[in-house]
């Protein structure tokens, strides 16, 4: 049986080749196709269900670390343990899709963006926050978490 994080990068690499992605084609088809593939990286298993509830946790806590942290050590496709905003912005689909998390039925779904609402939890309405984080990040590789928080942030 193939690791949590190989099948997460295999299934961020087909999101990414996707007509939804890479020529940002908001067809039904198009969509469909990305849902299908979007929805291989629901948990499976129930220690993928503890992972991804220790990857929501660390996202909500520091939205600014958790970006800084997998880009920096090279696990973007873990933001496929998250919520459907992050998957947007990482994805660079903002104001094209939608994406929500329904963990009753434990899928994401994905619709045509449909115009301007307001975010749940204060979250920014644009990439602003997200695009200044990928051009502030550090040469060098974060180890721990800790390391990804400044003091200031940590308060």
């Amino acid at each position: 049986m193939e690791s949590t994080s190989t099948r997460l990068s295999t299934i961020f690499n087909k999101l990414k080749s996707t007509n939804l992605v890479k020529h940002k084609n908001t067809s039904d088809d198009a969509i469909a196709n990305f849902s299908n593939i979007l929805n291989m990286a629901a948990p499976v298993t129930k220690d993928d269900r503890v992972i991804v509830s220790v990857f929501r946790f660390l996202y909500k806590k520091n939205r600014k670390s958790f970006y800084k942290y997998i880009h920096i050590n090279d696990m973007v496709y873990t933001v496929l343990l998250t919520d459907g905003l992050p998957i947007v912005n990482v994805l660079k689909l903002r104001n094209i899709i939608t994406i929500k998390w329904d963990s009753r039925q434990n899928i994401f779904t994905v619709r045509k963006y449909d115009g301007p609402k307001i975010c749940e939890n204060n979250e920014q309405s644009s990439d602003k926050m997200y695009d200044e984080i990928l051009s502030e990040l550090p040469e060098k590789k974060i180890i721990s978490w800790a390391d990804s928080v400044s003091d200031d942030e940590s308060e």
